[in-house]
């Protein structure tokens, strides 16, 4: 079964108009860009499967027994 985790957004990395980069924050590669530019939601990360949401949602499943555990807390 999937794991469920949250996109990281690269520091640093933006583009012209304010877009920014996330990856996967599990095996850090999905590299990709999400917002007015490029509105398309990805949800599961090309490298390692597992289903994110962004920094900026909440999924009801928040911290259940599906969440993968982050370093970061």
């Amino acid at each position: 079964m999937a794991k469920l985790g949250q996109w990281k957004q690269v520091r640093g990395v933006v583009t012209p108009g304010g877009t920014p980069c996330y990856v996967c924050g599990g095996c850090g590669e999905s590299g990709h860009l999400h917002g007015v530019e490029y509105p398309k939601r990805k949800m599961i990360c090309d490298g390692c499967g597992r289903i994110n949401i962004y920094p900026f949602e909440r999924a009801y499943e928040y911290k259940s027994s599906l969440w993968e555990d982050d370093d970061d807390g």
